[in-house]
């Protein structure tokens, strides 16, 4: 009879950790994707307010060593891509994050890189000039998130 009321208790320890270390996980992941499209917005809101004309901003941008910055016409045309060819790269009007910029004048998604093949996060910024100029960085998963809690 000890021994049923110990498994039991061991199981419910068990299970309430396993909860618990789940929920914190949920949490940290929800902050962590917040802060990042937080990061991204300053960065491409640094880079649309200094750009001067479309020449110089994709001059600026062919220095960026790192991230992601694509810059799309209000086509959905890529023009500029700092780790792909544009020319190469299909219309970008239905991704989700050009198509909100476009609408609201910012946007953000998650999702797979058609062309890197990696899941990004991505926010758009819609400029003066009614280009689009887009920032993506790599997504950590839940996995990764769960691993660096439980490891540190």
């Amino acid at each position: 009879m000890k021994r049923k009321i110990k498994y039991y208790l061991l199981g419910i320890v068990l299970a309430t950790l396993t909860s618990l270390t789940l929920i914190q996980v949920f949490i940290f992941y929800h902050f962590y994707q917040t802060q990042a499209i937080r990061n991204m917005k300053d960065q491409v809101r640094a880079f649309g307010e200094l750009f001067e004309d479309r020449d110089t901003l994709i001059d600026d941008l062919s220095k960026v060593k790192y991230g992601r910055f694509t810059l799309v016409d209000a086509s959905g045309n890529a023009l500029f891509d700092t780790k792909a060819d544009a020319i190469k790269m299909d219309n970008h009007l239905e991704r989700k994050e050009i198509q909100q910029a476009i609408k609201n004048g910012e946007g953000y998604a998650v999702h797979k890189s058609e062309t890197l093949g990696t899941a990004m996060y991505y926010y758009a910024l819609r400029l003066e000039n009614g280009d689009i100029l887009r920032y993506s960085k790599e997504e950590s998963g839940i996995w990764q998130i769960l691993y660096y809690t439980l490891i540190g």
